[in-house]
C-alpha cells in the first residue's frame, strides 16, 4: 500500500510567491535540480539520465505516480533527503489517493495533515500549493517548512536544464557544481572552488590537457564545453565523474634513505695488480 501523508498548506498569497528554493535546506552537502518535463521530452534525456548520481536516480524512480511535474530539485541523500517538485498539481486527485490508503487527517501548526497509518511511514508528502509538492520524512518536511519563510530565494540552478553541487567532493576541492544545458547538443559548465591558488592553477592546466576550455580565478576554477552527439555517444555518463578526476595527481615524496650506520666495502676491478677492497667510513 502506498504510504501517504499530505500536508495542506493554507492557500496564501505569500505561499504562492515562496520558491521552490526556499525550501532547501541551507546545510544540505548536495544539490540536484533537473527540468523534468524538458528532459524526459528531449533526445538527449538518456545522456541526461546517465549524469545523475545512482542515488538521486533511485529517489526519482519513485515519483512517476505524480501527474504534471515540471522540475525536480532534489536537496540532500539517503533518509534525509527533500524533494521539491515544482508543475501544476492536482491536488484533490492525490488527497483521494491517500485517504484510500487510510489516511488521517490532523492539524500541525494551522496546517491539515494527512497522516499514513502506518507507523514509520518513510514517504510523505506535503502539498504546499497546487504548484510545489514536497517529499520527504516528516522530521525533513516540517523543518524545510519552517526556515521556507523570508524573502523569495534566488534559482541556484541558472538555466542549466541538470545542474548538481556538492560540497567537498574531494580533500582539495571544496565545493562542486555541474551543469548541463541542451543547446545545439549540450553545453558543459562545471565550477570547482579548491583549496589554494597553486591547486587550482594546476586544476586548470589539467583541463587544457584534456582540451576543455578552463579559466582560474584566484582558487575557483571554471570549466566549459560544448559536446555534439558524437562526444556525448563517447562519453555518456562519464562527464561529470571525469570532470571530478581531473584533480592533479598527487606528488610523491621519495622516500629518504637512511644513511649506512658502518663502513662500506668497494671493490675494484681492472687494476693491473688485480682487485682491490677499500673501505668507506661513513660521515
Amino acid at each position: 500500500m502506498r504510504t501517504l501523508l499530505l500536508t495542506l498548506l493554507g492557500v496564501a498569497s505569500v505561499s504562492a510567491q515562496t520558491s521552490a528554493w526556499n525550501y532547501v535546506p541551507p546545510d544540505t552537502t548536495s544539490i540536484t535540480a533537473m527540468e523534468w518535463r524538458k528532459v524526459l521530452d528531449s533526445p538527449y534525456r538518456e545522456a541526461i539520465r546517465q549524469e545523475v548520481p545512482p542515488a538521486t536516480l533511485q529517489l526519482l524512480g519513485g515519483i512517476n505516480f505524480i501527474e504534471g511535474i515540471d522540475r525536480v530539485v532534489v536537496a540532500g541523500s539517503g533518509p534525509s533527503a527533500l524533494l521539491i517538485l515544482s508543475g501544476k498539481f492536482d491536488l484533490g486527485s492525490l488527497k483521494e489517493m491517500a485517504e484510500a490508503d487510510g489516511g488521517n487527517v490532523k492539524t500541525y501548526r494551522n496546517t491539515q495533515l494527512l497522516v499514513s497509518p502506518e507507523v514509520g511511514a518513510e514517504t510523505q508528502i506535503a502539498l504546499v500549493n497546487e504548484s510545489l509538492i514536497l517529499i520527504g520524512n516528516v522530521e525533513v518536511l516540517t523543518a524545510a517548512i519552517d526556515h521556507a519563510g523570508g524573502p523569495r530565494r534566488p534559482v541556484r540552478s541558472g538555466a542549466a536544464d541538470l545542474w548538481l553541487y556538492s560540497k567537498s567532493p574531494s580533500p582539495e576541492i571544496t565545493s562542486f557544481e555541474f551543469g548541463l544545458t541542451m543547446k545545439d547538443g549540450l553545453q558543459l559548465e562545471a565550477n570547482m572552488q579548491t583549496i589554494s591558488n597553486d591547486y587550482a592553477q594546476r586544476l586548470t592546466e589539467n583541463a587544457h590537457l584534456h582540451q576543455l576550455g578552463a579559466e582560474q580565478n584566484g582558487t575557483s576554477v571554471r570549466i566549459g564545453a560544448h559536446l555534439d552527439r558524437a562526444q556525448l555517444e563517447r562519453g555518456v555518463g562519464k562527464w561529470r565523474e571525469s570532470l571530478e578526476q581531473l584533480r592533479p595527481p598527487e606528488v610523491v615524496m621519495a622516500e629518504k634513505q637512511e644513511e649506512p650506520k658502518g663502513p662500506l666495502k668497494v671493490r675494484i676491478i681492472g687494476l693491473d695488480e688485480g682487485p682491490r677492497e677499500i673501505l668507506l667510513l661513513p660521515k
